[in-house]
């Protein structure tokens, strides 16, 4: 938007989606505003260093632009010096706020008004445009910075050393990488899977009587297991139970109330997603943020079960219209928090609750819903308005059957009020099904009247088969559940940990069920082996704690904690000789600046050698834009290696060869060579040329075979290395 004068405000969010919305409730204002979206981060650490510098006891980070970022921190501080009034409205989490602060140093932003949406509706962008202002927290700016450089000093020095020894090992398959978060994750299921395999179920048998009084069949059991070794017992039990006498023992009639499942959390938003929908975490907080940003939903990203007063009054004024005092609350149910949860957050909830916002009415009104955004959004909207019905009441009735003083048992299960299962129960209780529940629950049981001392006759005694239950193997609900429930993560990262396992392949999925590689087991031997604090649970809770403490102002320096992994990290170096935090060059970046001196006759320094800043300097300069043969695609350009990869010169005629880096690298590590090395300046440039490269290659049988390294087409991915068989 061109800004033809000085007096409007100007408003900063982080999302394109929420700009537009927000814009639509400001554009008939007294006022002119410009709402202008960084699009999430716009600094980060570089991408191919560690970008940290340990000393005098502090810890500086390399904080860089993001390449494509770079236009939209100009837009920004054109714009920031031209407003009238700067307000900040990025998210109420740690990424928000260090978007903020970014935000504020890059643009030079000196006076700005810190605001924070809960919701995007009209009422409440109003309202916190001119209420609770407040400026950027530096507690919580603080935290993001120490995560983010812990993150980077576990991830990138770990990562280095395993892949060097798995390489040094002789490993057919090198890992991809190990982390702060994604380790004890990947434990967790390393863990299980031993559990699973190592299982061996006991067949135990178990009695149970039948009998029918006023028309009611009913059956009782005991907890007595008879194991095979048990047969003799078994059947001295059965006989005495044909001929003594069957009398009630104790007989109490009750009810029980069940109240709703509590209101959604980021954990439990997702499992729902996964077990009612099948929708992926990564996809469920997708949709959820597409929802936040239209202003359907609440703050995504919470660990707070908390609903305000003002949504409950809303909640219970639409269900009393729709449903009547016997359903409706006359308090308002409250929930406990857990000690780490932000408080400031509610639970996930919708944000208006009128007739037309029934989901039903909101998918065929909103062209923008799929059918996907009709499923989380129904998910939600019920979840919630059932906190607030009553409860429902089950007859819980208990009887208790003496049979020469061995006691068998019954407890009815029995729904004489619906109450809040009366909105979508099924689809409540399902979304909930992976937790543990009486089983009682799940079927329904009828007792008769007894009165204690009378005599029963059995219909029929019996014996039921069981087998002891293997551990249960981790869906991706549940899995996301119980990282949240052990503190291993926090609502901002749940839904990236089951794709970052997948994308490194240290799991696969089979029908939503988690299942560990052979590579995602030999990685985790090896952190428990070597490194055993970074795939300990204790540790990871620990280390969410102490972040939260950062936050709330109670430790002020972090970087005593980044220390501590930084030591952490040294002594690994040291037990491995790798020292990732050398700023000497190493022997492959050393071959590649003297075949490169060599080729156009340049003399380099002896420093060069020695500074690791200026060898990469040196080899980006002179590795930039290098001519490899002709394109394989338009068979007219030329196959250029650049910073980014291998790509045609005519990409700009229409031309779409492209190889990715990151696909180069993928490639290269499964050859086990060095893409920055010599051999794999060879290997590139004889894959364009006509004498081939060949290599000896050990297929998954053991045998070794002679290939030779092609570029190859392939209709999934594109442009790749691959082999071809020498004949």
């Amino acid at each position: 938007m061109q800004v033809l004068h000085n007096n409007f405000k100007l408003l900063i969010v982080e999302s394109p989606n929420k700009a537009e919305t927000i814009s639509s409730y400001l554009k008939n204002s007294s006022d002119r505003w410009i709402v202008f979206a960084t699009k999430g981060h716009i600094l980060d650490l570089p991408e191919r260093e560690l970008g940290l510098q340990f000393e005098n006891n502090r810890v500086l980070g390399k904080w860089e632009v993001i390449k494509d970022k770079k236009t939209i921190v100009k837009k920004l501080a054109e714009l920031a010096a031209k407003a009238a009034e700067i307000y900040i409205a990025t998210d109420d989490d740690r990424e928000g706020e260090k978007i903020a602060f970014d935000a504020i140093k890059r643009a030079k932003i000196k006076k700005y008004k810190r605001v924070v949406f809960h919701e995007i509706t009209k009422k409440e962008v109003i309202d916190k445009l001119y209420e609770n202002i407040r400026e950027i927290d530096k507690n919580i700016v603080e935290a993001a910075r120490v995560r983010r450089f812990i993150d980077r000093e576990v991830g990138y020095p770990i990562s280095t050393i395993i892949k060097k020894d798995f390489i040094k090992r002789g490993e057919k398959e090198l890992p991809r990488g190990v982390g702060r978060v994604l380790s004890p994750a990947l434990h967790l299921l390393v863990e299980r899977e031993e559990q699973i395999n190592n299982f061996v179920p006991e067949h135990y048998r178990r009695i149970a009587i039948e009998y029918i009084k006023n028309g009611i069949h009913f059956r009782v059991t005991n907890k007595i297991q008879f194991k095979k070794e048990h047969e003799k017992e078994l059947n001295d039990m059965i006989s005495i139970l044909h001929k003594a006498p069957h009398m009630v023992y104790d007989y109490k009639r009750k009810t029980e109330d069940v109240s709703p499942k509590k209101p959604l959390i980021t954990s439990t938003l997702q499992y729902g997603g996964w077990y009612l929908y099948g929708i992926r975490p990564s996809q469920t907080m997708k949709i959820a943020q597409e929802l936040f940003e239209w202003g359907y939903i609440t703050y995504h990203r919470t660990d707070s079960y908390r609903i305000s007063d003002d949504a409950f009054e809303d909640i219970v004024r639409l269900l009393y219209e729709k449903y009547g005092e016997e359903y409706t609350l006359g308090i308002k149910r409250k929930y406990k928090n857990k000690s780490s949860a932000h408080d400031a957050h509610e639970a996930i909830r919708p944000t208006i609750f009128t007739e037309d916002r029934f989901p039903k009415k909101v998918a065929k009104r909103d062209a923008r819903f799929t059918e996907l955004h009709a499923h989380i959004y129904e998910f939600i909207w019920y979840r919630t308005l059932a906190t607030q019905m009553k409860d429902a009441i089950y007859d819980a009735s208990e009887v208790t059957i003496s049979i020469d003083g061995k006691y068998f048992e019954a407890k009815a299960n029995k729904r004489l009020f619906d109450g809040w299962e009366r909105l979508m129960g099924h689809l409540i209780k399902l979304s909930d099904s992976g937790e543990d529940e009486e089983s009682w629950k799940e079927r329904e049981v009828r007792l008769p009247e007894f009165t204690i001392g009378e005599e029963l006759l059995p219909l029929d005694i019996f014996t039921t088969e069981h087998k002891t239950t293997r551990p249960k193997r981790y869906g991706i609900g549940r899995f996301i559940t119980t990282l949240d429930n052990k503190g291993i993560a926090r609502p901002s990262t749940l839904d990236t940990i089951v794709d970052n396992l997948e994308n490194k392949k240290y799991i696969t999925l089979h029908k939503g069920m988690i299942y560990p590689t052979d590579l995602g087991m030999k990685v985790d031997r090896w952190v428990s082996e070597n490194c055993p604090w970074l795939n300990n649970i204790e540790h990871a809770k620990i280390f969410e704690e102490k972040l939260d403490a950062i936050e709330k102002g109670e430790i002020e320096n972090g970087d005593e904690i980044i220390f501590e992994y930084h030591n952490l990290v040294k002594e690994l170096e040291e037990k491995f000789g790798i020292n990732t935090h050398s700023e000497e060059v190493s022997s492959a970046q050393r071959e590649l600046i003297e075949k490169i001196a060599k080729e156009k006759d340049i003399e380099v320094g002896k420093d060069i050698f020695k500074n690791k800043k200026l060898a990469n300097a040196f080899i980006k300069q002179h590795l930039k834009n290098r001519e490899l043969g002709t394109c394989p695609q338009c068979k007219k350009g030329t196959a250029i290696k650049g910073e980014k990869g291998i790509y045609c010169n005519r990409y700009k005629d229409g031309c779409i060869f492209y190889i990715s880096k990151k696909a180069l690298e993928s490639f290269f590590n499964t050859i086990k060579v060095d893409l920055a090395s010599i051999e794999g300046e060879k290997i590139i440039k004889k894959a364009f040329g006509r004498v081939p490269h060949i290599i000896d290659y050990t297929t998954k049988s053991g045998k070794t075979i002679k290939v030779k390294v092609v570029i190859k087409y392939s209709e999934d991915y594109g442009w790749g290395f691959g082999f071809d068989f020498v004949k």
